[in-house]
């Protein structure tokens, strides 16, 4: 009888601590969802006030889809020619995407030595083998809150062009001091890179820009 009581006491006992335990990294995760959240809204608001600030004579209007498949396809893209060791294909996606710069012909890509390639301190610590499935983990396809939004951005403006501006949910690396934000404005599309300083997000540079075919007009031809 004994040593049922003191069975139950140790089921009893393991449970509390599974319980507990449960808590605790349900806790850690709901705080670190709330802080990445909050660093998402930061970074859009300052991008939505730079985009209003460019437009001023223009209606502002937020896609609320803030899916990023568009940088999630580059990383996937850079994962998979990193797995295979192709170095040459790697380091042109790289040149193309504006990460490396300078005089990147044949010979410089295949030579060991990179002295003509200028690379950036901030996207190697970015864009390396060890962040890559961590970055692709982020993918996202939901909607904006639009209440934590600045609202002040889209009042209606006295000319009749709306711009509409979409942008994905950041992505961050794994010490979370930067962050990939794709974006989508008038005709031109691209990825920011942010770099956290403080409790502010600071950006530092722009790369896969991309110029989108405008709509086919109507022309007279004489």
């Amino acid at each position: 009888m004994l040593h049922h009581i003191q069975l139950k006491e140790h089921l009893v006992n393991r449970l509390i601590v599974i319980l507990v335990l449960g808590s605790l990294v349900f806790s850690c995760k709901e705080k670190a969802k709330l802080n990445t959240n909050s660093n998402d809204y930061l970074i859009i608001n300052k991008i939505v006030k730079q985009t209003k600030e460019q437009y001023l004579n223009r209606t502002l209007i937020l896609d609320s889809i803030n899916d990023n498949e568009y940088v999630i396809s580059i990383i996937k893209e850079l994962d998979k020619y990193e797995k295979i060791n192709d170095s040459y294909k790697l380091d042109s996606l790289k040149h193309s995407l504006g990460i490396t710069k300078g005089n990147v012909s044949l010979e410089n890509l295949k030579a060991t030595n990179y002295e003509s390639v200028k690379r950036d301190s901030i996207l190697d610590l970015i864009f390396n083998k060890g962040e890559y499935e961590h970055l692709i983990s982020q993918k996202e396809n939901s909607q904006w809150d639009l209440n934590l939004i600045d609202k002040s951005y889209f009042n209606e403006s006295s000319g009749e062009i709306k711009q509409v501006l979409h942008i994905g949910k950041p992505i961050y690396t794994k010490n979370n001091n930067f962050a990939l934000v794709y974006f989508c404005k008038s005709t031109r599309l691209g990825i920011s890179i942010y770099k956290k300083e403080k409790e502010d997000w600071i950006e530092h540079q722009l790369i896969a820009p991309l110029i989108l075919q405008p709509k086919a007009k109507t022309f007279n031809f004489k």
